[in-house]
C-alpha cells in the first residue's frame, strides 16, 4: 500500500507540474499574441499620423528646409521648425523600435521610403559652404548629443547608408513633398 501511495503522489506531482507548464505557455502564448496585437495597433496610429493633414504640412515645410539647404539658402524658422517636427516623429518611431514595439519589417513597410530620403538630406553636407550636417548643428545649438539618437539608430537598422540616393533623386523627392 504503502507504494502505491508513493506511485501516486509521483503521479500527482507530475500531473501538477506538466498542468503548470502548459499553463505558463498558453500564458506566454497570450503574452507574444497580445504584443503583436498592440504592435499593429501602434504602427496603424502612427501611420495615420504620418499621413494627416498637419504632419503633410510639416513634411511639405521640413522637405522645403532642406532644399534650401541644398540650394545654399538659409531656410525659414518656419521651415525648420517643420523640419524639426518630422525629425522629433521619426525619432518617436525610433524610440518604439528601440522599445521593440515595432519591427524592423514593420517599419521597412511604413516609412522607411520616407526617413532614409530625409535622413540623407539631413545628415550630409547639402551643400559645400556648409560645414555641419543639420543633425551636427541642431546637437551643438541645444547642447543635447542624444538629440534624434533613436531616430538614427532605426535609420541605420533599416540600411541607412551615406549616399543612399543620388543627389538628383533626392530632390525629385524632397519637391515631391513639398507639394503635399
Amino acid at each position: 500500500m504503502d507504494n502505491l501511495e508513493t506511485w501516486a503522489n509521483i503521479l500527482g506531482g507530475l500531473f501538477t507540474a506538466i498542468g503548470v507548464i502548459v499553463a505558463l505557455f498558453a500564458i506566454w502564448q497570450e503574452s507574444r499574441a497580445s504584443r503583436l496585437t498592440l504592435s499593429v495597433d501602434l504602427s496603424v496610429k502612427l501611420w495615420e499620423k504620418f499621413e494627416d493633414e498637419q504632419m503633410r504640412k510639416e513634411r511639405s515645410a521640413a522637405a522645403s528646409a532642406l532644399l534650401d539647404m541644398l540650394n545654399g539658402k538659409e531656410p525659414s524658422d518656419d521651415k525648420k521648425q517643420g523640419l524639426n517636427s518630422v525629425l522629433n516623429f521619426f525619432e518617436l518611431f525610433g524610440l518604439m523600435f528601440k522599445r521593440k514595439a515595432i519591427e524592423i519589417p514593420t517599419l521597412k513597410v511604413l516609412i522607411s521610403f520616407w526617413c532614409i530620403p530625409y535622413w540623407q538630406a539631413i545628415s550630409n553636407k547639402l551643400h559645400p559652404k556648409q560645414k555641419l550636417s543639420y543633425l551636427d548643428a541642431s546637437r551643438c545649438e541645444t547642447k543635447d548629443k542624444s538629440l534624434w539618437v533613436n531616430a538614427e539608430n532605426m535609420v541605420l537598422a533599416l540600411g541607412f547608408k551615406k549616399e543612399s540616393i543620388d543627389t538628383e533623386e533626392l530632390k525629385r523627392f524632397l519637391v515631391s513633398e513639398t507639394q503635399l
